[in-house]
């Protein structure tokens, strides 16, 4: 196994572990902490039945403020990564951090920056190594694949595939989506949900939208 399949192997089991590490980089700390400490520090903020433990870049002491704010029953695969705050600065002249490096200015002057909160929407899978960047809105109901990179907001029900992402498909047609939009199910309460799991966990869409939709 090369070097690097090493490294993202134990960087792997040291999450799923939950044991976290910092990593000092020309004088600003970048923070791998487990996923649950993200979330009482702020950094994470999750809605009901979240499945996954993703990667979150975040920048200790740079003063990147963005978060990562998740839905109800959305989930994620082994090593998917969300970076609410590791974007550079490609209009700048020079990409290293000179003024960092040369001590000309308090930590997080040359970045690492970030274009805004990561928001993921409800019943959303994010597949395995798939990579969300800052100021991201996923919408509501979709699906990213496997290694996709994800740099634009993406719909409600969309399939995004491919780097840089693009959409293949929706799940359902236009008409649908807007339906189950206005039905919401995640939203229920927990019992309404589990006495309708057969259901929700079928094919049968117009079955579900004719019973649920009550539009005047």
């Amino acid at each position: 196994m090369s070097p690097m399949g090493i490294k993202q192997r134990l960087k792997r089991r040291l999450r799923t572990a939950g044991v976290g590490a910092y990593q000092r980089m020309l004088g600003r700390e970048v923070a791998y902490l487990d996923f649950d400490r993200l979330v009482e520090l702020g950094a994470i903020e999750t809605g009901r039945h979240f499945i996954g433990r993703p990667f979150v870049h975040y920048y200790k002491d740079a003063g990147v403020k963005a978060k990562v704010i998740i839905g109800n029953f959305s989930g994620c695969a082994n090593d998917s990564e969300f970076m609410p705050g590791s974007e550079h600065r490609s209009d700048w002249i020079a990409h290293l951090p000179l003024r960092m490096i040369y001590d000309r200015g308090p930590r997080g002057i040359d970045g690492p920056f970030s274009k805004g909160n990561i928001v993921l929407g409800s019943d959303v899978w994010v597949g395995f190594a798939a990579k969300i960047l800052s100021g991201v809105t996923i919408g509501d109901g979709a699906v990213i694949g496997a290694g996709a990179v994800i740099a634009k907001d993406v719909r409600p029900y969309a399939v995004m595939v491919g780097n840089p992402a693009r959409e293949i498909k929706r799940r359902f047609t236009d008409e649908q989506v807007e339906a189950l939009l206005r039905i919401r199910w995640w939203d229920w309460p927990d019992k309404r949900i589990a006495d309708n799991s057969d259901l929700l966990m079928s094919e049968r869409i117009d079955e579900f939208i004719g019973e649920y939709d009550k539009t005047e």
